[in-house]
């Protein structure tokens, strides 16, 4: 593992303890643990002939990141304690909490603008030495011998309803391969689960997983945080709604739609506190949309069938695509909004 820093290995004394902690449900590389007073959390590598060489990078990434802190003093990510050829050990508070499960327990916009300079603060630093971010794209028909393998059954039913809405689908297939022109440092999977806000009223947001980060389109990191707040704010209302109703589904839609850009337009106004850059809205919603997508197959291949949430991620999509330039439009008229109040 190269890194500017060199490598270090745990202390002795916990090495049994990483070997016997428990991985995090659906987390399986992850896992928490406390020893002799101190909370930790473990990054395991990939079990593939590629997991070494994967986790050095993350390790680069996390390093670059962690030496800046936004014009608020929020630190963008913790440095990890130890770290060798298989494993990042990082601090870790038990107050800390992602925001994901803050939306999710209540809609509150106090820390967009904190994280829309997070973002851009990320988006100013020079990437070294890191090759391409790695964002994740969805599975698009058609697909090959292989991939047919090992797409679930539920997926490839999504992929057929998408079919129905060839507009949609041209706007995927645009920016289905990542941009390879861009220079700036990008995290790569900027969803809400990987925002962790600390404890108390200052809530302090920082970046973690920097698995995917590289040189990439800043587009990207807005577009997965933008698709991460709408899903968030859709399995909310599809919960506390009859999703067998189609006008349910479409207030939950429309309701969502609107909560997730009045809090883009937040974010933003904190991005350009720190770097001047208007979104190409065209570019970022097929973007979002792919994340969407992406997360909509996700979840349909751990259930047996294509549920509520899967479906209604599948229909924002659809109807956000469909007519892209009306959806940059109202959202372009939201950010306007945002910036005059």
């Amino acid at each position: 593992m190269k890194v500017s820093t060199g490598s270090t290995r745990p202390p002795q004394s916990l090495e049994r303890p990483l070997r016997d902690a428990r991985p995090l449900a659906f987390h399986p590389r992850v896992t928490r643990l406390e020893h002799e007073g101190r909370h930790l959390v473990v990054k395991k590598a990939r079990g593939s002939a590629s997991g070494s060489e994967d986790l050095a990078r993350e390790l680069r990434a996390n390093l670059i990141a962690s030496s800046a802190r936004t014009p608020d003093d929020d630190p963008l990510c913790s440095a990890p304690l130890w770290y060798d050829d298989a494993r990042l050990v990082f601090d870790a508070d038990p107050g800390d909490m992602t925001l994901q499960d803050a939306l999710t327990a209540s809609w509150d916009t106090g820390h967009a603008r904190r994280c829309g300079a997070l973002i851009a603060t990320t988006h100013t630093l020079d990437p070294h030495d890191l090759p391409t971010a790695r964002p994740e794209r969805p599975r698009l028909f058609p697909l090959t011998a292989e991939e047919y393998a090992t797409t679930s059954d539920q997926s490839i039913a999504m992929l057929r309803l998408l079919e129905e809405h060839p507009e949609a689908r041209r706007a995927l297939e645009s920016v289905q391969r990542p941009a390879a022109e861009a220079t700036v440092l990008v995290h790569g999977d900027l969803k809400p689960d990987n925002v962790l806000l600390g404890p108390g009223d200052s809530g302090r947001p920082h970046l973690i997983d920097w698995e995917l980060a590289g040189r990439g389109d800043p587009h990207e990191d807005l577009a997965a945080f933008l698709a991460g707040v709408l899903a968030s704010s859709l399995n909310e209302h599809i919960r506390r709604s009859r999703a067998d109703r189609p006008e349910e589904i479409a207030r939950a839609l429309n309701t969502s739609a609107a909560a997730s850009f009045r809090y883009f337009a937040l974010l933003m106004e904190g991005y350009r506190s720190v770097r001047d850059m208007e979104p190409d809205l065209d570019h970022l919603l097929p973007l979002m949309g792919s994340r969407l997508l992406c997360r909509a197959q996700s979840l349909a291949t751990l259930s047996s069938q294509v549920g509520a949430v899967p479906t209604v991620l599948l229909l924002a999509t659809t109807g956000m695509l469909t007519d892209v330039a009306t959806s940059a439009e109202r959202l372009r008229t939201v950010l306007t909004e945002g910036a005059r109040t």
